[in-house]
């Protein structure tokens, strides 16, 4: 599968941005747990050619925004604060940074660019598809109706990111 942008020769950069966002994610969630288990994971993106031009917002069981439906709005709730200082831990640690480096470095030799082109990048799916494992793997309590969503900032095409996320893992996407 095409990495980051549809880069072919990526892969390996790839695997170790996916990889690390997602382990890294779940050792913060291990020790900066929501309030109760994950209900929901969102991974928000620009569509720049930064890795780390991402945003991850987690909602527990007791957060405020809990019973709201499947499509919340990360920006919209409570624990938007709490989210951000998330999103600065993970995307401020140096080996995402590394991780981050090697693969814009090694697209750019590729002159693979997804600068102004939107969709959902393999790579942001391949990450979202990952994280009920690697919750699981680092003892994250996760709730029964545990979700994960990627946004694009502008949050055009959502559906369609839905539909790719329910055919690649349909028990954590939602295809309707």
């Amino acid at each position: 599968m095409p990495g980051w942008g549809g880069c072919d020769v990526c892969e390996a950069e790839f695997e170790t941005f996916s990889e690390t966002l997602t382990r890294l994610l779940a050792e913060d969630l291990a020790t900066n747990l929501p309030a109760g288990p994950v209900v929901r994971v969102a991974i928000g993106w620009t569509g720049s050619d930064d890795p780390l031009a991402l945003r991850v917002n987690v909602l527990g069981a007791h957060d405020e925004a809990a019973s709201e439906p499947v499509g919340w709005s990360p920006s919209d709730c409570a624990v938007t604060q709490r989210e951000s200082e998330r999103t600065d831990r993970l995307t401020g640690h140096r080996e995402l940074q590394q991780a981050s480096e090697a693969l814009s470095s090694k697209a750019a030799e590729a002159s693979e660019s997804v600068a102004g082109r939107w969709g959902p990048a393999p790579m942001v799916v391949e990450t979202a598809r990952r994280i009920p494992a690697a919750l699981s793997a680092a003892s994250v309590p996760i709730a029964n109706d545990f979700g994960v969503r990627v946004i694009h900032e502008e949050d055009s095409g959502f559906l369609e990111i839905r539909r790719r996320l329910a055919l690649a893992a349909p028990r954590f996407g939602d295809a309707s």
